[in-house]
């Protein structure tokens, strides 16, 4: 996979924690931080598929992890979830192995704990993009 470019010229929005967003051709990855100085971050959403980001996992940290596909994920089968919704973690790293390497170092701790969470089916499902 290749590395992650950071996006700049990022427009914050009014009332929100501080955003920074980073992407390549397959992924995009968005850290809310609640004080950008420490890299205390308060939520991140990973957005990923073979269909321009047709999946979209969002974690605010102390709140239940979601998570969103598109249309065309359930019909091309690109989903990560299995036939019971369950999200297996190992799966997630064969498809994006060195996923961990490239996101921020302070990014890393949540992001690993909202991959477990949806390991442990600890999310809630939102409807689904499209159609």
């Amino acid at each position: 996979m290749e590395q992650l470019r950071e996006l700049t010229a990022i427009r914050q929005n009014p009332g929100e924690h501080i955003r920074r967003v980073f992407f390549n051709d397959q992924t995009e990855l968005i850290i809310w931080y609640s004080d950008l100085p420490s890299g205390k971050i308060s939520g991140l959403q990973f957005s990923y598929g073979d269909f321009s980001h047709d999946q979209v996992i969002r974690w605010f940290i102390g709140k239940p992890v979601s998570f969103t596909m598109s249309d065309e994920a359930k019909f091309m089968k690109s989903t990560l979830l299995k036939a019971n919704d369950a999200f297996i973690y190992q799966d997630f790293l064969k498809k994006y192995p060195d996923i961990l390497e490239k996101i921020p170092i302070e990014a890393k701790p949540a992001f690993d704990q909202m991959l477990r969470l949806l390991h442990e089916n600890k999310y809630v499902r939102h409807a689904d993009i499209g159609g």
